[in-house]
């Protein structure tokens, strides 16, 4: 068993181009195994691996996540794959945990209770995802101006409000 971490990685390419996820998520073990401690894109890359081959195997994928967490704490990164699986396998209420793990460390909220709202509204949650979008927008109002008129603060605010807006008149057409 090859312990070089490039050759791993290598191999784990080769499998899933060959059509064997799961090979390759072995591979992609055995590399994190070579460098557990910083390599968030290989835990990343395994649990997208696993994903790919097939519903049954997402729980694996975001135990994969998990123990990524475990070693190097709740990383954004990490939490934004376990956010995706999560939602893949439709457990919304497990997506919106992890989402509120991170607004509690997150110094910037806004972006993070859109994606609240966003969650909160695929689980046909309306009233909840709009208070979201409200306090994403509240959240929006606070950043100083040189900050708010950045072109993807403000593509985030119009994409709230039209949220927003679709919620309050749900038989009007947005675009």
């Amino acid at each position: 068993i090859p312990k070089h971490l490039d050759a791993l990685v290598l191999r784990s390419q080769a499998w899933t181009r060959l059509g064997q996820p799961l090979f390759a998520a072995e591979d992609l073990s055995r590399a994190i195994a070579v460098k557990p401690e910083g390599a968030p894109d290989l835990y990343i890359e395994r649990a997208l691996t696993l994903a790919s081959a097939g519903l049954d195997q997402i729980e694996a994928a975001l135990q994969g996540i998990d123990d990524g967490v475990k070693r190097m704490g709740s990383l954004v990164t990490l939490q934004i794959t376990a956010i995706d699986l999560e939602l893949r396998r439709n457990n919304h209420d497990g997506a919106l945990a992890r989402v509120n793990t991170v607004l509690e460390r997150s110094p910037r909220k806004e972006s993070w209770l859109a994606r609240k709202g966003e969650i909160l509204l695929q689980a046909g949650r309306a009233p909840e995802a709009r208070k979201a979008y409200s306090d994403a927008l509240a959240a929006l109002s606070t950043l100083p101006p040189a900050r708010r008129n950045v072109p993807a603060v403000m593509d985030l605010a119009r994409r709230i409000q039209l949220e927003l807006d679709h919620l309050d008149n749900p038989d009007r057409a947005t675009s």
